[in-house]
């Protein structure tokens, strides 16, 4: 089995409401792909680097969030971190 995914390249900044916005680069139009169910964090730190040409020496971090129609009405919607 796979799991369907895209990233981006972008920031996480707080707008005047202090909720969280991601704002993506703007020649950044995101990657699709498709990772196995059984991928770990490190393979897919790998994609993300080979994708950006990210050398080992520059620090990735890993964020995502919900998207808005499953956020519970007034519950948490900042960013979670993933890594190794």
């Amino acid at each position: 089995m796979v799991r369907s995914i895209r990233i981006w390249l972008g920031e996480w900044k707080k707008n005047g409401n202090q909720e969280w916005d991601f704002i993506t680069e703007p020649e950044d139009y995101g990657y699709g792909l498709l990772i196995s169910k059984t991928a770990t964090f490190d393979m897919l730190d790998e994609i993300i680097r080979r994708r950006y040409s990210l050398s080992h020496r520059t620090p990735v971090v890993v964020t995502y969030r919900l998207p808005s129609w499953m956020l519970v009405p007034l519950g948490s919607n900042n960013p979670c971190n993933s890594g190794a």
